[in-house]
């Protein structure tokens, strides 16, 4: 009876071993999720800025540009009009790339039609290692989609910076030729 009992408690201990464990593999795989719905959300929030920032510098420049083109020397007016041009090119690859680290990337999760046919009846012991094995393959592959994705954004904020210091130049440029 002893004995009965031990087993048991033994049993408990282990299964409540694997239980925290797949509680720990669950809550990274939704914190990968969360880090991606967060980059996400400061992708679109950039592509937004970016884009109408944009647009309005193209109509406001080409204005300025070409009322300022008879009033200042062609070699000066090459200088501001390629660095306002480096600094719209700038921009427009900034909103290429926020745009493309914004698609859809493959996420990884857990099929649970092939789950439950392969471990239903398996014991909960077994069903839960294997969760926990899978839980841990697929926040390994996401956080590594997840990091590319960062990857693309952090150069699109570079291109961003880039973008407006030219810009900034090219207009400081055509203010002291006033």
């Amino acid at each position: 009876m002893k004995k009965e009992n031990d087993l048991k408690e033994n049993d408990l201990e282990v299964l409540a071993e694997a239980r925290f464990f797949y509680d720990l593999a669950l809550g990274s795989y939704m914190q990968s999720h969360a880090s991606n719905n967060l980059l996400n959300q400061k992708i679109h929030n950039m592509l937004a800025l970016t884009g109408s920032v944009t647009l309005i510098l193209i109509g406001l420049l080409y204005r300025v540009l070409f009322d300022v083109s008879r009033l200042i020397g062609e070699g000066m007016y090459q200088i501001i009009a390629l660095l306002v041009v480096l600094g719209l090119v700038s921009l427009f690859i900034s909103i290429l790339l926020g745009i493309y680290s914004y698609k859809s990337w493959k996420f990884k999760s857990l099929n649970l039609v092939t789950f439950t046919k392969d471990f239903y009846g398996a014991g909960l012991l077994n069903a839960l290692e294997h969760a926990i094995s899978e839980l841990n393959d697929m926040t390994e592959k996401n956080d590594k989609r997840i990091d590319r994705k960062a990857f693309f954004y952090h150069t699109t904020l570079w291109f961003v910076v880039i973008g407006i210091f030219l810009l900034i130049v090219g207009f400081v440029l055509l203010i002291r030729i006033n």
